[in-house]
């Protein structure tokens, strides 16, 4: 069709300015003709891929990403004047901006303001969620606790001997906030009731108060799921009964958000909807949460358990040789209804998706998820954008086999994202994919089980523990596992250190202002003489131990870092408790 009758049609006056517009977007944005006559263009091309090594570097462009944008607006607005100005105001940034290594710890109230920045739904807090934010980096903009501890600052038991798996957060108030589980005492008649709660505590580790649901059964009364710390005081957490909660800052309910199918008082033992993945929250106030399926184990395992607890099948235990699937909820975070939700078993019907991991969502929004095939294992990672609608999936095709996805995804700087694999009888892989879905590099670990949420230190640095898993088939395997420092250079991965430690890492790394990393270290509780002698870890970014605290009970979630250095983490399979390593002097 001729353009030129569509001009005439338009008037004059706005021809003119459609062919003026014309001239200026020629001149300015068709680089591929202009590169090489046109100096304006070839600086636009050097500062871009300046701006591009030295975020993926980790140096401190904020300030650039800010005149990029204001450089976009005065291209849109055909300022040619501010565009070049612009351009030389981005050039001294880039040039004056800071290395890794030349950014100082913020002090208490700057670290506040810069904590979190973009989540206007979430608590300013030190830790207000699951991995710290919605990236999942976990990092903290506060320094750790660097000297070795004599003894913890203070100990919290669990109450009714339930086991610590949730992962622990902290509110802008200070407040300490984790939940319970049933653990491996509930097999022995100690622990006291079926139902797991919230507990609140103060910073002293006083308990504030606590929240149960009343539902479930010994096998659905769980919160494996984190809180979250919302910016109105809301404090959402999921249960193993299929429900997701959101409670005041007193304990109160507000809203009760169940999944499809959650469990059910007149059928105590029979599967349901479980949320063991935990929340995370969009900046337009959406909350997402992946359901899991529980309670079903492989006929195999069942059998090699049963050989080990007689009293598996009273407790309920049973063999399922399908496992049903799991699904992606979002939830509005201020009434608890449903906006909508994704199933990835609509993919292939026949094949049913396990979700363990938590939700991790970009700058841009895009909602991240794994899943694998319950019947295959295959794994897979999920792309949706804030309506729920897929973008992609890696791999895109079915025939293209990559083991289990079990790992949250965590986010880099330059939109990269990490996850990890269970390998089975294979060795477990790390996934760097780009922000299309295409895969930038996979990393072979010595173990056959990545659990843990990489971690991205302040120069960009991945961190990732590994362990074994799969004892009750296999006794000679090795019970050592490592914790991983991955560089992802232009070159792909580059192992910069890896750290031993006995029976290995299932949980996510804290990481500090400086880049030291704490951890903890879990065991296979089937094992008879395998359990015990666990340890918190503090390595610095080189990979040196800072000190270690040996702890009675396996570490099955993340530890957190609060503004004053204080690392909490929890215990449970033996011990059930939350600790305190710190300073002892009270918040600053």
């Amino acid at each position: 069709m001729s353009l030129i009758p569509i001009l005439r049609s338009l008037g004059k006056k706005v021809c003119l300015i459609v062919l003026l517009w014309g001239v200026f977007v020629m001149n300015m944005s068709s680089q591929a003709q202009v590169r090489s006559a046109d100096p304006l263009a070839e600086k636009i091309r050097e500062l871009a891929l300046e701006y591009q090594n030295k975020k993926a570097q980790g140096y401190d462009v904020n300030e650039v990403e800010e005149t990029l944008r204001h450089i976009r607006e005065a291209r849109e607005r055909g300022d040619r004047q501010e565009f070049i100005r612009l351009l030389k105001k981005a050039e001294t940034q880039l040039k004056e901006a800071k290395s890794p290594a030349e950014q100082p710890v913020l002090p208490v109230k700057q670290a506040e303001k810069t904590s979190n920045q973009g989540a206007i739904y979430l608590d300013q807090g030190p830790w207000p969620m699951y991995c710290h934010d919605p990236q999942h980096t976990c990092r903290s903009p506060y320094e750790g606790l660097t000297e070795p501890p004599t003894k913890p600052k203070w100990k919290f038991n669990s109450p009714g001997g339930h086991g610590i798996s949730s992962p622990t957060v902290i509110g802008s108030n200070g407040r300490v906030y984790t939940g319970t589980w049933k653990n491996d005492l509930f097999l022995k008649d100690k622990a006291k009731g079926h139902s797991g709660t919230l507990c609140a505590l103060s910073p002293k580790g006083s308990l504030d108060w606590l929240h149960d649901s009343d539902r479930g059964s010994l096998l659905a009364s769980a919160i494996e799921s984190s809180p979250l710390l919302t910016s109105d005081g809301k404090i959402i957490y999921g249960k193993d009964d299929g429900h997701v909660y959101a409670v005041t800052s007193r304990g109160e309910l507000v809203w009760d958000f169940a999944c499809d199918d959650p469990f059910k008082p007149e059928a105590p033992y029979d599967d349901n909807e479980q949320v063991i993945p935990s929340p995370v929250i969009g900046k337009d106030g959406t909350l997402y949460v992946c359901s899991h399926w529980g309670n079903v184990y492989n006929p195999t395992v069942v059998r090699e358990m049963s050989r080990r607890i007689p009293r598996i099948k009273e407790l309920g235990i049973k063999p399922v040789k399908k496992p049903l699937w799991g699904k992606l909820y979002a939830i509005n975070v201020q009434t608890g209804s449903r906006k909508w939700v994704y199933d990835p078993s609509l993919d292939s019907p026949s094949h049913k998706r396990v979700m363990w991991g938590s939700p991790a969502i970009g700058d841009d929004g895009t909602i991240y998820f794994t899943c694998y095939d319950g019947n295959s294992y295959n794994g897979y990672l999920y792309a949706l954008n804030p309506a729920g609608i897929k973008k992609w999936r890696f791999p895109k095709n079915d025939g293209e086999k990559i083991d289990a996805l079990q790992s949250s995804p965590s986010i880099g700087r330059d939109g990269t994202i990490y996850v990890g694999s269970f390998g089975g009888k294979n060795k477990a892989r790390l996934f760097a994919l780009n922000p299309d879905g295409s895969l930038k590099w996979s990393y072979e670990v010595a173990e056959n089980r990545i659990t843990s949420t990489p971690g991205i230190g302040p120069d960009g640095t991945i961190y990732v523990g590994a362990h074994n898993w799969g004892f009750l088939f296999n006794p000679n395997m090795s019970v050592k596992g490592h914790m991983y420092a991955i560089e992802d250079s232009r070159n792909g991965p580059k192992l910069k250190w890896k750290f031993e430690v006995e029976y290995g890492v299932l949980a996510p790394p804290a990481i500090d202002s400086r880049g030291n990393i704490f951890f903890g270290t879990d065991g296979d509780p089937l094992i008879k003489g395998k359990t015990g002698d666990f340890h918190l870890y503090a390595l610095n970014h080189q990979g040196q131990k800072l000190w270690s605290y040996p702890l009675k009970g396996s570490v099955y979630s993340p530890p957190v870092i609060d503004r004053d250095g204080t690392i909490y983490v929890g215990t449970t399979m033996g011990d059930a408790a939350l600790y305190a390593f710190g300073p002892k002097r009270g918040k600053e």
